[in-house]
């Protein structure tokens, strides 16, 4: 099948650079029904089966051309052959790989307690002849005449999906008209739009297989040092930079998010060096004139993914998400980039209760859950490695029958994959907040967000620097990625970049699951262990300023301690600021209370009925009531209280400012008077050391 497709590539050169006769392939040709193939002139057998980048309405006839030149028949079974020998090759050599590295491994456990042994010699065995097939896939994978064709032909796909995508309304009116053909026909290189407007039909015939491949491509291609196996030149990065931008960030022009994250994995690919005579970095992300849309659609596909309505399991949607991370720490490295970071900010703090959640706060809220989830599975591997690490020094295996040595072999060697997997991911969550958080502060700090991100910080630096954390130390820490000290140093960084705001500070000592006044002393001792350097004072100011926010909440609470059942929010327990009622639960809540659950679960918490932010009532009687119970404690406290609460006298309600009090300096010099004659009456030793 390779060799088939390698025939059909070079029979496509013309539709390459220079040339471009792929701007004569019609976009139509796999909305062809079986029975019109014929008169249409379409030879690729079951064209329109092929999974669509979106989907058309069931039993609705997809507008299609008359009929279908020799260029179009060439493009089409083009894919269609990379898609049954390139691709399947390329998953037949991932796989591989993966196999030969867990056998490998398993030789390597085997031998080192009994090299002889007959299951030592059938794991060589198995692992010679695996590594010839191996051998065998990569070399056909890598030929480099067919490297160079491939490279042109999904370079001039790239080219024309995107011409095919931006299309104007009137052009697509014209060509419906004639109905002769849909093709681009000319290069009109348009930049991509600031907002999708208008999408065309076409697209529901283009099969997923082409951006697939391209993917696939690239994605492999990657793993390879510069010049070993792609030779790419840079006039063919701009082509595929717009096309992985304009698709990735938008359901609109791709119906399945799978697809999109692929194209986000691809974007990788211009973070690497690359070889073709000499060594040059990419230069789209400097240079490109649609660079300003890769923050937007990065974060769309970001949480696209978490959105599909379908089973993702944890691994491959992280999997997903780990060269976005990587894409992510690069882009922070460029001012613009970061100012595209806080447009969106900026945006969704002024949108925090739109029907819909804006898309960085939705980013963020991801973020923060799949920060805790890593973190969290990677100390209970890490615990449990070092449980069975402790029976095999112990010498508890070593009269178990082989069999049963061989499973906790397994076992220990499947949970390190599990801890390093996560430990990686975790690490590079937990840096992308540590970068955030240096430039973006304050939606951080907002009601619905600053609970969670506070439980999880006090959460992990517990877990890492207090009596507990002997429980995840374990040998060779480097083979499971474990690196606490940087884990440490990160969240303690994080700590302080937010440590501006009153609301986070007291966030923090108010999440009774893991804060005590002793957890920053403990972060104390290990910064002092591993060189935390100017970190240290640092925390040691916000630890201050986190007891002293915790001492006002107390005073506060106890003042508000006789507060009525009904001021109180059903689900935190806490005084209302702005109650709201729940349309169909008629349940009333606070407003930050509601907010907050709405992120991550869109219905009423206690119906399970459907709910926006939108529908929610303010519930003003009863935050007028609340109100008024305030400032009537307010009024009966002690004046120096009622001095920080209120511009009135304490003492009749009437407006008062510190302008219009009147000094008693009659009642000063008697106070002065009566001071003096105590003072010349004490001993004179006391005196001594008063005066």
């Amino acid at each position: 099948m390779i060799g088939l497709t390698s025939v059909l590539l070079r029979l496509c050169a013309p539709l390459c650079e220079p040339t471009m006769k792929v701007l004569l392939v019609d976009p139509t040709y796999c909305g062809v029904p079986d029975d019109e193939r014929e008169i249409k002139q379409v030879n690729m057998i079951k064209s329109f089966e092929e999974t669509t980048l979106l989907p058309a309405e069931e039993n609705a006839k997809r507008v299609t051309a008359d009929k279908f030149n020799f260029v179009t028949d060439l493009f089409f079974l083009t894919h269609k052959a990379y898609e049954l020998s390139y691709r399947t090759s390329i998953d037949r050599y991932s796989r591989m790989y993966r196999e030969l590295h867990n056998l490998q491994t398993s030789y390597q456990d085997v031998a080192s307690t009994d090299p002889d042994s007959d299951m030592a010699k059938n794991l060589l065995r198995m692992l010679k002849q695996q590594l010839q097939q191996y051998l065998c896939v990569r070399n056909c994978l890598m030929e480099p005449e067919n490297d160079s064709a491939i490279l042109k032909f999904f370079e001039a796909s790239a080219i024309w999906l995107t011409e095919v995508a931006l299309i104007s309304p009137k052009e697509l009116e014209t060509k419906c008209k004639d109905m002769l053909d849909f093709s681009p026909g000319k290069r009109q290189n348009k930049r991509l739009p600031e907002k999708i407007d208008f999408v065309p039909h076409m697209l529901q015939c283009i099969p997923e297989n082409i951006i697939d491949n391209i993917v696939s491509y690239l994605n492999f291609s990657r793993h390879f040092p510069p010049g070993q196996f792609i030779q790419m030149y840079p006039s063919s990065h701009d082509a595929f930079f717009k096309m992985i931008v304009l698709f990735m960030g938008s359901s609109a022009f791709v119906k399945n998010p799978h697809l999109r994250a692929k194209l986000a994995e691809a974007l990788e690919f211009f973070l690497m060096k690359r070889s073709s005579g000499d060594t040059f970095l990419s230069h789209v992300f400097d240079n490109h004139p649609d660079r300003s849309k890769v923050v937007s659609s990065l974060l769309n596909v970001f949480v696209s993914i978490e959105m599909t309505g379908q089973s993702v399991q944890f691994e491959q949607k992280f999997n997903y998400r780990r060269p976005m991370y990587a894409i992510m720490e690069y882009l922070w490295a460029k001012e613009e980039y970061v100012r595209n970071f806080r447009e969106l900010a900026a945006e969704a703090e002024a949108n925090m209760e739109a029907t819909e959640p804006p898309l960085f706060l939705r980013f963020i809220n991801l973020l923060i859950n799949d920060a805790i989830f890593l973190l969290d599975e990677s100390l209970n591997n890490l615990q449990q490695i070092r449980q069975l690490q402790e029976a095999q020094s112990n010498g508890e295996w070593s009269d178990l029958p082989q069999n049963e040595r061989q499973q906790h072999l397994s076992n220990l060697h499947h949970l390190g994959m599990l801890a390093r997997f996560d430990n990686i991911l975790g690490r590079d969550t937990i840096n992308i907040l540590k970068l955030i958080t240096t430039e973006i502060k304050s939606i951080f700090c907002h009601n619905s967000m600053v609970d969670r991100i506070t439980a999880m910080l006090n959460y992990f630096l517990l877990s890492l620097v207090g009596p507990q954390k002997e429980k995840f130390k374990v040998k060779d820490k480097k083979e499971f990625e474990f690196d606490p000290a940087t884990t440490v140093l990160e969240i303690c960084h994080i700590y302080i970049n937010l440590s501006s705001s009153d609301i986070f500070c007291l966030a923090v000592s108010q999440d009774g699951r893991s804060y005590s006044s002793q957890l920053f002393e403990y972060a104390e001792n290990i910064l002092i262990r591993i060189g935390g350097g100017q970190l240290i004072g640092e925390m040691a100011e916000f630890s201050e300023k986190v007891q002293r926010m915790e001492r006002q909440y107390k005073q506060e609470q106890e003042f508000i301690a006789d507060a009525p059942d009904e001021y109180l929010d059903p689900i935190m327990s806490t005084l209302m600021t702005d109650p709201v009622i729940l349309p169909s639960s008629k349940v009333t809540v606070d407003r930050s209370t509601i907010a907050r659950h709405l992120l991550s679960d869109q219905t009423d918490p206690f119906n399970r009925e459907p709910l926006t932010m939108d529908k929610i009532i303010p519930n003003v009687d009863l935050k007028k009531e609340i109100e008024k119970w305030l400032a009537d404690k307010h009024a009966n406290v002690a004046p120096v209280v009622h001095e920080h609460n209120s511009q009135t006298d304490p003492f009749n309600r009437e407006p008062l400012t510190m302008d219009k009090i009147i000094p008693n300096v009659d009642l000063k010099k008697e106070i002065e008077k009566w001071l003096a004659d105590k003072h010349a009456n004490v001993a004179p030793v006391v005196h001594e050391h008063n005066s």
